[in-house]
């Protein structure tokens, strides 16, 4: 989008201008809004359907290894015993992958950080020149 040319005329044609100017910068800025948003969307849907999917996979194979191990432990352990450790060894893991996991969502943003910050300094331009 270009700027609209500023018109000569006094305090009037400036005004129009400042009027058509800030306009046409709210108008680019829901844009960029529109497509960060957007963007980020889709990225998310693709990653989620990606971990359903690899964990569900993961989860069958994981049933079927833990089957495998308490059976091969059974041969020289008692079976209760080989459950228990496969079990517990198995839950361990699960709650240091649970703990990764959260700690790396925290660290994602849904706020739309670069049409924030030039919206807080179009504004800032705007008051100035006001």
């Amino acid at each position: 989008m270009a700027i609209p040319e500023q018109r000569s005329g006094g305090l009037g044609g400036l005004l129009h201008a400042l009027v058509d100017n800030t306009a046409l910068l709210f108008r680019q800025e829901a844009a960029l809004f529109k497509a960060e948003l957007g963007a980020t969307l889709k990225t998310t849907a693709i990653n989620s359907v990606a971990l359903i999917a690899g964990g569900v996979l993961a989860l069958i194979g994981l049933f079927w290894l833990v089957m495998a191990l308490v059976l091969g432990l059974a041969t020289v352990w008692p079976g209760w015993l080989a459950a228990l450790v496969v079990g517990g060894v198995i839950v361990l893991l699960g709650l240091v992958l649970v703990l990764i996991g959260v700690r790396s969502l925290m660290n994602v943003s849904p706020a739309p950080e670069r049409t924030i910050r030039t919206m807080e300094s179009n504004l800032e331009m705007v008051k100035e020149k006001v």
